[in-house]
């Protein structure tokens, strides 16, 4: 049997990836929102048992649903979670305790490593995480809050501004709630990776661009500087990243 089941379990979503080892390729995704696990737990349990592969990889940043995850495989099943300490190869600029740092970030950083020496990657997701590799060295990682957050608390917290959807993506300023709302989304974000961008090549001279999570297909509606080699079509970067660890060490 080819393909083998790995678990991306984030703060907002279980990602579970059905993957063929031989092909390196994500073949199925299945999502579950990490907040709602007991709504979801007979479904996700079905799904386990549904689906064929030979063994289970997860690896999780929210510990505490962990054992209730394990306990939802058929018996037998062969599951490993990832540790930190799995990751102990990778080198970094300065010492740090890998111990508290999340598996995403460990898993996107290996990635980058094995797809370009010199490298940045963004993660939109719950929170928005950078990382810059130099050399096949991690040279540090940048955390900030989820920008989409932040837009939903504006709808739910500013008494003047009404309902609004974000629809399009416009450069150009507004002349009523959603326009301007829509245009503040797109400077927000063009600035927020502008920096980073324009930080890492001041820096350390990376011009090769990685970018997943839940937003990064609004990328392509940018206009970043050109120098940047912006790759924005793999989604499952974390759990590719997983798979290269597997690969090479847990197998």
């Amino acid at each position: 049997m080819n393909n083998i089941l790995i678990l991306d379990i984030g703060n907002s979503l279980i990602k579970i990836s059905l993957v063929n080892i031989n092909e390196n390729k994500v073949e199925e995704t299945y999502l579950f929102g990490t907040r709602n696990f007991n709504k979801w737990k007979s479904d996700i349990k079905n799904l386990l048992h549904s689906l064929n592969y030979k063994e289970a990889l997860i690896g999780s940043v929210v510990i505490s649903i962990n054992k209730k995850i394990e306990s939802l495989f058929p018996k037998k099943s062969k599951i490993y979670f990832i540790k930190n300490s799995d990751f102990s190869f990778l080198e970094f600029d300065k010492e740090c305790d890998l111990k508290n740092i999340g598996l995403d970030i460990l898993g996107f950083s290996y990635y980058l490593i094995e797809n370009s020496i010199n490298s940045i990657g963004i993660s939109f997701g719950t929170a928005i995480f950078s990382i810059i590799v130099k050399n096949k060295k991690i040279m540090g990682v940048s955390i900030l809050p989820s920008i989409n957050k932040a837009f939903q608390d504006l709808k739910t917290n500013t008494e003047l501004i009404n309902d609004f959807e974000i629809k399009n993506i416009r450069k150009d300023f507004g002349f009523n709630t959603n326009e301007c709302i829509e245009s503040g989304y797109y400077h927000i974000i063009f600035g927020t990776v502008s920096s980073i961008l324009n930080y890492a090549y001041d820096k350390y001279d990376v011009k090769d661009v990685f970018i997943t999570g839940g937003n990064y297909r609004n990328i392509n509606k940018f206009e970043f500087d050109k120098k940047f080699n912006i790759s924005n079509d793999q989604e499952q970067i974390v759990t590719l990243g997983y798979l290269l660890l597997y690969k090479i060490f847990l197998n």
